[in-house]
């Protein structure tokens, strides 16, 4: 698998690409989604359905990183679940371990 930057990485650890330029790592070195105006490679982006409101399109990302974040804790069916910090991340891991049992 290739990386946004082009350097092969294991497919699910594009995160972890040590080829960072300064013009090649979107949102960290240079401007990415929270910026007024982005240009950037076509194959970086996914078009959703206009079924798909503005408000849930940006809450696919947290979302992910709250399902991730479960999913690589192990939890199982009535562990014990303390979340700090109450941003929307946080609130999302509180919400998703409560519908997994926790």
């Amino acid at each position: 698998m290739i990386s946004i930057c082009g350097s092969p990485v294991k497919a699910g650890q594009e995160q972890l690409c040590r080829e960072v330029n300064g013009t090649n790592y979107i949102g960290f070195v240079c401007n990415g989604a929270y910026a007024e105006y982005y240009v950037g490679k076509a194959s970086n982006a996914y078009l959703l359905p206009d079924s798909v409101s503005d408000v849930a399109a940006g809450l696919i990302d947290p979302l992910m990183v709250a399902y991730h974040a479960i999913h690589q804790s192990g939890l199982k069916l009535h562990d014990k679940v303390l979340v700090v910090g109450s941003g929307i991340i946080g609130q999302l891991i509180g919400g998703l371990t409560k519908r997994a049992g926790a």
